[in-house]
């Protein structure tokens, strides 16, 4: 009975679900429309105010039996510190400064189009970010893409400069037509990279090393990566009726969408994409298609 009530549920689910959307990122993002003009301005803005209720760390205690000897042991007085204080979980990104606030989160102006003169084979794409989140965390406004377009051999277009690497669909897709604000843990934490420089004993380190275990200090350097990286996109698709082909090969600098290579020098990133996707209708960012991919860094 268990089992029936179930199953019937799952189909009512199913059948109730809302479309889902499999774009060709590739196509929207890299390449211009036929008939496309030499420039169009365009971005967007998400001011974003964000409350988290949880409270500060507690009950931390000054002392605690030893599992060997049964021994009250101290708990180092570094770690009872945390009693009162706020766990990073619980403050707003990227300040970590407080457990609520507003921010322009995320401030986007860009610009893209066909070079004249080329018969559309050349365009490019520009896009800046001028909000608050991990890609300003150095400097007010950076580049987030910067790219060029060639496509004049057939099967194998051409990109060169900073943008997205052809990575997991999430990572891929433009943000202004996800369901949330934020990208969901897996991807946040798996494919939008950080860069941190270790430092061992550092000076001025408060902090002793909490239960005998030797700790390392480190710090974040640059800005996320955000799903980007400079380099060079060999790409393109096929469409055999209903059915979309598309593959993607990049090779990049590691060092997300900074230009120098000072992190990771003579050490590249190889970034590869193959996928199928059967359209049912519709085009653009938001048409309805089932897509199967596979992706490799």
């Amino acid at each position: 009975m268990k089992k029936t009530i179930l199953a019937a549920a799952m189909v009512t689910a199913f059948w109730h679900a809302p479309a889902s959307f499999a774009t060709n990122w590739f196509q929207l993002q890299n390449n211009e429309q036929p008939g496309a003009a030499p420039y169009t301005f365009w971005g967007f803005i998400q001011p974003t105010y964000t409350r988290n209720d949880g409270g500060t760390v507690s009950g931390i205690p000054a002392t605690v039996v030893s599992p060997v000897n049964g021994a009250n042991v101290a708990v180092p007085a570094a770690l009872r510190a945390y009693n009162g204080q706020t766990a990073l979980f619980n403050l707003v990104g990227p300040d970590l400064a407080h457990g609520d606030q507003l921010q322009m989160f995320r401030a986007r102006p860009g610009v893209r189009g066909a070079i004249p003169g080329t018969d559309e084979k050349i365009n490019y794409f520009a896009l800046a970010e001028l909000g608050n989140n991990g890609l300003t965390r150095e400097r007010q406004a950076v580049l987030t893409d910067a790219t060029v377009t060639f496509n004049y051999i057939p099967g194998a277009r051409i990109r060169v400069g900073l943008g997205r690497l052809p990575l997991g669909e999430e990572a891929m897709q433009g943000v202004h037509i996800m369901d949330y604000i934020n990208f969901t843990a897996a991807t946040d934490q798996l494919l939008n990279e950080r860069f941190v420089a270790p430092y061992v004993n550092a000076p001025g380190r408060t902090s002793p090393a909490v239960v005998g275990a030797p700790m390392a200090m480190s710090k974040l350097k640059g800005a996320f990566g955000g799903f980007r990286d400079v380099g060079v996109e060999v790409y393109d698709w096929f469409n055999r009726g209903r059915w979309e082909y598309a593959y993607a090969l990049m090779v990049s600098q590691a060092n997300g969408i900074g230009f120098s290579d000072d992190l990771h020098r003579g050490n590249h990133d190889v970034t590869a994409r193959v996928q199928a996707t059967y359209v049912f209708h519709g085009s653009g960012p938001r048409r309805e298609d089932v897509m199967a991919y596979a992706w490799r860094q």
